[in-house]
């Protein structure tokens, strides 16, 4: 799972697995605070998801737009 900046999008790290992260941005400086759990979706379906015209990624998590 790729981690993302909540404020700029810049890429922080890739995770794998569940984790607790507080993690600084080098470009907005903002603190971002993470709590990954593991899912049920893989990220072949995230694709196909993304394929999809009503979902779109918006600050890094995917969303479904109406």
């Amino acid at each position: 799972m790729e981690i993302r900046c909540k404020h700029c999008g810049k890429l922080l790290g890739k995770i794998d697995g569940t984790a607790d992260a507080e993690i600084k941005c080098p470009r907005c400086n903002t603190m971002n605070k993470y709590s990954i759990k593991p899912t049920d979706i893989d990220t072949g379906e995230v694709e196909e998801l993304m394929k999809a015209r009503s979902y779109k990624r918006v600050r890094g998590a995917i969303r479904e737009t109406r």
